[in-house]
């Protein structure tokens, strides 16, 4: 793999690349878009945060699964994507995850009215809660197979959401996301979700192969 230590070099347009910085909170795989340059243009960065089973000090770990596996095998985004790695033990903290998009945006070429979260899992929990604590940071978040307390629903009901789902799922129940849809829309959101029937806890690896998915990104930005 490619590692660029303590910000030594831009890393090359259409590829993932390591990122060990004293400044970022968590160390992270990059991925810059085909066609960009510093300067040039700005674009959308999406923020994913992987689950439980990748945390650790090697990032290799983050790029066996979901969006940075999809990524490494050809997968094009128009978008920055950066997928930090949580330290062994730790759980995310929202905190510490807009820390790194600032650090982000002293660096590239981001347009700061298209941030997007994402995750699973335990990523799919961060992701609800950055946008619960952050509230018109991100212009949208993408849950999957995560939640948070009914509590949070007014609070995001402003927050474009789509969340993901499998019926099946025995680790995080499906009702951890449905209650929190439900109390947005009880709160006058319109957030999407989708369930799917016949699968069970992984299916990050579909969702981020859903071109709606990204198309339906880019038609959110922050006033």
């Amino acid at each position: 793999w490619i590692v660029v230590e303590y910000w030594a070099s831009l890393p090359a347009p259409g590829r993932q690349v390591e990122i060990r910085s004293p400044d970022a909170p968590y160390p992270y795989l990059v991925f810059l878009p085909e066609g960009y340059t510093a300067g040039d243009r700005t674009w959308p960065l999406i923020v994913h945060l992987h689950g439980s089973g990748e945390r650790g000090h090697d990032l290799r770990a983050v790029r066996t699964t979901s969006l940075p596996r999809l990524l490494d095998r050809g997968r094009r985004v128009p978008a920055i994507v950066v997928s930090p790695q949580c330290p062994p033990g730790e759980t995310w903290s929202a905190h510490a995850i807009v820390a790194l998009a600032d650090s982000l945006a002293r660096r590239f070429a981001i347009d700061q009215r298209r941030l997007y979260a994402t995750g699973y899992s335990m990523g799919g929990y961060a992701t609800w809660e950055v946008g619960w604590t952050f509230p018109g940071r991100f212009a949208a978040i993408v849950p999957i197979c995560g939640g948070g307390p009914a509590a949070w629903g007014p609070r995001l009901a402003s927050l474009p959401t789509w969340a993901f789902h499998g019926a099946r799922d025995d680790a995080v129940p499906p009702d951890e996301t449905v209650k929190l849809v439900e109390a947005m829309r009880q709160a006058g959101g319109t957030p999407r979700l989708t369930i799917y029937d016949n699968l069970g806890h992984g299916i990050w690896d579909q969702v981020y192969a859903t071109d709606e998915v990204y198309e339906w990104l880019w038609t959110h930005e922050t006033p």
